[in-house]
């Protein structure tokens, strides 16, 4: 009997020895609808771009009540091709087993992740699969919208 009892406090010990005290990362839809977003870098496509954005520059902000994204775009170098110009435009999010999915306009944008502070939109994860040539935009957070 005390066999049994030594196995089962070993077995108690392990399991508690492998949980985690880390938060995990949340990426629930809220993370992302409540924020505005300062774009710092946009990386990949074709031509291999690698550019960097000053805070303010440009600026995402979604608003979840009416499911609408408000993009600021005061760059003048030239890379508002890489991304929506200046205007308000409705979003949508979908999750597609472990991806969070962005639409803009009904359009398929990328696929996300969000962290306390930055939102990392990868184009080369689609709801199909992968794709090739496409840009990872990452952004900051601005600030959270109540």
């Amino acid at each position: 009997m005390k066999q049994y009892v030594y196995v089962l406090l070993i077995l108690f010990s392990v399991t508690l020895t492998n949980c985690s005290l880390n938060p995990t990362i949340d990426t629930n839809t809220s993370q992302i609808v409540k924020s505005s977003w300062n774009l710092v870098n946009i990386s990949g496509g074709f031509a291999g771009v690698n550019e960097n954005f000053n805070t303010g520059e440009i600026v995402w902000s979604f608003n979840e009540d009416n499911s609408i994204l408000t993009v600021t775009n005061t760059n003048t170098s030239g890379s508002i091709e890489y991304g929506p110009i200046s205007g308000t435009y409705s979003f949508s999010v979908t999750n597609n087993g472990s991806n969070l999915f962005l639409f803009i306009d009904s359009n398929e944008f990328g696929s996300f992740t969000v962290t306390q502070n930055q939102l990392i939109i990868d184009q080369s994860i689609t709801t199909n699969g992968s794709a090739a040539d496409k840009f990872i935009y990452i952004f900051e957070r601005s600030s959270i919208i109540e």
